[in-house]
């Protein structure tokens, strides 16, 4: 399974965001089959960083972890957007996550497969 899905996700930017180092790898090989471009990274402050460098489309974000919490990390990016509001996928192997009014677009439960994800690639 390569090349792009359909054309509504081309060009689309993508961020992974997990302190789990084997399911970023995963998750960007499996991206990177769709010819997307893709950032990984396990710090929420690198990845602020780096959306205000690169505005990502998509963003899938863990809610636990060690440095910057998946929480804080989609509200400050909620905050600087500026205009451009990514559609952010919450990725959590909790099976009774509470949200708590979070804005966010979808959620994905640990473990995943494929066509979770690219389900969440097509709607965004």
């Amino acid at each position: 399974m390569s090349g792009k899905i359909v054309d509504d996700i081309s060009l689309k930017r993508v961020l992974i965001l997990d302190d789990e180092i084997k399911l970023q790898d995963i998750m960007a090989r499996l991206v990177r089959s769709f010819d997307l471009d893709v950032f990984t990274t396990d710090d929420g402050r690198d990845a602020i960083q780096e959306h205000s460098n690169r505005r990502f489309d998509v963003m899938f974000v863990d809610l636990d972890m060690p440095k910057m919490g998946g929480a804080q990390f989609i509200m400050e990016v909620r905050e600087i957007n500026g205009g451009h509001r990514p559609f952010v996928v919450v990725m959590t192997g909790l099976k009774d996550v509470t949200l708590g009014g979070l804005d966010v677009d979808g959620i994905i439960l640990k473990p995943f497969g494929v066509r979770e994800v690219e389900k969440a690639l097509r709607i965004a």
